[in-house]
């Protein structure tokens, strides 16, 4: 290579190395992967939530499937019925 050849290739190679590193290291790119850290960590806690809700439901699930006694309890909590030999007493105010 010529001294001409092997200035423009460390030139070139010098201006690209500033461009990235400025764009890797300048205010705004630090600041949006600040910005997408804090996200992360705020995406990362729904999913958290969601499979918390996902394992409640599951179990949910194998209960109404599995359990009578769970059954039993779901129908006199939320639709207020009582079994054969059962007296149901609902007091108004």
């Amino acid at each position: 290579m010529t001294v001409l050849k092997k200035s423009a290739f460390y030139l070139g190679t010098a201006c690209v190395a500033l461009i990235l590193g400025l764009s890797i290291f300048s205010t705004k790119g630090v600041m949006e992967y600040r910005r997408l850290k804090v996200r992360q960590a705020q995406v990362e806690e729904q999913v958290r939530r969601a499979e918390a809700v996902n394992r409640r439901l599951e179990n949910e699930i194998l209960s109404l499937k599995n359990d009578p006694d769970y059954i039993r309890h779901l129908a006199r909590q939320r639709h207020g019925m009582a079994e054969a030999d059962e007296l149901v007493f609902k007091f108004t105010e």
